[in-house]
């Protein structure tokens, strides 16, 4: 079954919710919320209350759908590290944005378990896997 790029954020966002309602009673300390920017990406961010001053406390599941002209479309998805994490990303479902077809949407909704996983893996960890300071 292939998704509409309307179908996929809505189905997408819906699920997103309930993994950051069950994140949210399964890990301390962190709080799980979504967002969602208007025509441009779905986020699922992690903010550790409890991090140290010297470290990153911001951690997003980025889902990005971009227009190309042409009208082509991408989407581009990665777990990431902000507020200071030098952009780490930590995990992704491939390694540069890829061009939407009409299986890419479905793809991407199957691996959102495993992406959820790397998230909730990286905030656990409290700190990116190749952070040296």
């Amino acid at each position: 079954m292939a998704f509409s790029i309307s179908t996929f954020r809505d189905k997408t966002r819906k699920y997103l919710l309930n993994a950051a309602t069950e994140l949210n009673r399964e890990v301390p300390n962190v709080s799980f919320n979504v967002s969602r920017v208007e025509d441009s990406g779905i986020y699922l961010s992690a903010l550790i209350k409890d991090a140290p001053t010297e470290l990153p406390d911001l951690v997003d599941l980025e889902i990005s759908i971009k227009e190309l002209e042409g009208g082509k479309d991408i989407i581009d998805v990665d777990v990431v590290w902000g507020h200071d994490g030098h952009g780490c990303v930590e995990g992704s479902f491939y390694s540069e944005p890829i061009t939407i077809d009409e299986h890419v949407l479905e793809r991407v909704y199957l691996d959102l378990p495993r992406l959820i996983l790397v998230l909730k893996t990286a905030v656990q960890r409290k700190k990116p896997y190749n952070w040296e300071k």
